[in-house]
């Protein structure tokens, strides 16, 4: 709030008679007010426990606020709402049904929207905020009604990995922004505004009409961390690259059988591709993960979705119970701080004659900032990932490298540029050389990206109806004999 001391009272007693089932946390940031709406916060908390009042000595404007309010909330659901007493206690219910049903993860309240019974404006929607909104929805690839939400209801463990960098005003913006690149799922919903006139709907000017442009267009293309969670920010880039997803799995399928594990399945960059199997166990320890997961694929009766730390299976029943013949585990391994245990791990759970089919990044020297941003412990060699496989009692029957141009890449990204992060422009530019990148595959003088093992688990191997008759094919079957050495 910023000298709104006309209007708290009536906003917070609204508010906090809202009908909820559950407690409600009023946060309220005073940005440097001078007409005594911090005198007038203070009487409140002494009377209204649910308040937590901070004040800005000076103003810093709504984005700071809002970022102020994000760092000290608590609760589970976020409600973003600027100090407009004609907001009603009665949408509270419709904002936290799609959230509450496991529908959505952030939900947009709009005045626009169709209702059942609504208040009629003076002169319908202005102009400039429709053309504004339809620029937005062109920009942004979503569909809403209004570009300025009335008010939001994000999920907050989402809210809170949002950069926002926006200095001033338009913060809206840049959340809907982020949002969208997030491809979280956004629901709108009718709201009503009972104090809203003509002379709010005027505050959207020439002016106004072209800041937001602007900002659409910044957020959009200018600005690339929608999220401060570094992993999902970078497996959201790899997503950007599906070609190459096929060309990496085309290096490890032949290995397959027909029960597989994903260890480290991330935002399921690998497992759509992975679908068609009879069994598909991904696992996580991320829980943003398992959650996204399950809700791009949860609709499938052959995967299941595991919270699980590959350091802690202990022999999970779970796992133990769906007798896998395969365990794909691709650049996971290296963030993992006693990788030996894990691959303990994969054998014990793993079935007679089942295979560990690991990839991680190769190359010691290669390692740069960009491997600590990501949380790497390790780059491995040829014969360090071969040894840790034999000391967890797992055969050794494929040893081979991966991604010549990547590690180009990667040297000239890390080395030379000193690059922190991969961007999904970085994958869009190596998505389009991917020809060239299988051209250089075959030139031995130059090292790869990452290095490619196979361990089987000693016993019978599994049946051609088990492993999809892999091991049936006579050149496919030469792979699984044991080698000594890379």
């Amino acid at each position: 709030v910023h000298n709104d001391v006309r209007v708290l009272a009536t906003l917070v007693d609204r508010l906090l008679s809202a009908p909820l089932a559950g407690p409600l946390e009023l946060v309220v940031v005073d940005d440097g007010s001078t007409d005594g709406s911090s005198d007038l916060l203070e009487e409140l908390c002494k009377t209204r426990p649910e308040i937590r009042y901070i004040r800005h000595e000076r103003s810093q404007g709504d984005a700071e606020s809002l970022r102020t309010a994000i760092r000290e909330m608590t609760g589970e659901l976020a409600l973003l709402l600027a100090p407009d007493p004609g907001f009603s206690p009665l949408n509270f219910s419709s904002l936290i049904k799609p959230v509450v049903e496991g529908s959505a993860d952030v939900v947009f309240g709009s005045r626009f929207l169709s209702h059942d019974c609504r208040r009629v404006s003076c002169d319908g929607r202005p102009f400039l905020e429709r053309l504004a909104t339809r620029i937005s929805n062109l920009v942004q690839g979503i569909q809403q009604t209004n570009i300025c939400p009335d008010c939001m209801l994000i999920r907050t463990e989402i809210l809170k990995i949002l950069p926002l960098t926006t200095v001033g005003t338009g913060v809206e913006n840049e959340l809907v922004a982020k949002l969208a690149k997030w491809k979280v799922r956004i629901y709108e919903v009718p709201v009503t505004l009972d104090t809203w006139t003509q002379s709010t709907s005027q505050r959207f000017g020439l002016g106004t009409f072209c800041r937001t442009v602007w900002q659409v267009l910044k957020h959009r293309f200018l600005e690339w961390q929608f999220t401060s969670h570094d992993g999902f920010h970078i497996l959201n880039s790899v997503s950007k690259a599906p070609k190459f997803n096929r060309w990496l799995l085309s290096q490890l399928s032949p290995f397959f059988g027909n029960r597989i594990m994903e260890a480290g399945s991330g935002i399921g960059n690998l497992t759509e591709l992975l679908i068609d199997h009879q069994r598909l166990a991904c696992v996580d320890m991320e829980p943003l993960y398992v959650e996204r997961l399950s809700q791009r694929f949860g609709h499938m009766t052959n995967l299941s979705f595991h919270q699980l730390d590959l350091s802690d299976l202990d022999g999970s029943p779970e796992l133990a119970s769906a007798e896998l013949d395969t365990i794909v585990c691709v650049n996971v391994l290296e963030h993992i701080d006693d990788d030996r245990k894990v691959l303990r791990n994969f054998k014990q759970i793993l079935q007679p004659g089942g295979q560990v089919v690991l990839l991680v990044p190769a190359n010691p020297r290669l390692y740069s900032g960009v491997d600590r941003a990501l949380g790497h412990f390790r780059r491995y060699t040829f014969e360090e990932a071969c040894s840790k496989m034999r000391e967890a009692g797992l055969d050794v029957v494929h040893c081979g490298g991966f991604n010549r141009l990547g590690a180009i890449g990667w040297f000239i990204s890390g080395k030379l540029l000193g690059q922190t992060t991969l961007s999904a422009h970085q994958m869009r530019l190596f998505e389009w050389l991917l020809p060239l990148a299988k051209l250089i595959e075959k030139l031995p003088i130059l090292p790869q990206l990452s290095v490619i093992v196979v361990g089987r688990k000693a016993g019978a191997a599994p049946s051609s109806s088990q492993s999809g008759g892999t091991q049936s094919d006579p050149i496919s079957q030469a792979l699984f004999d044991p080698v000594d050495a890379p």
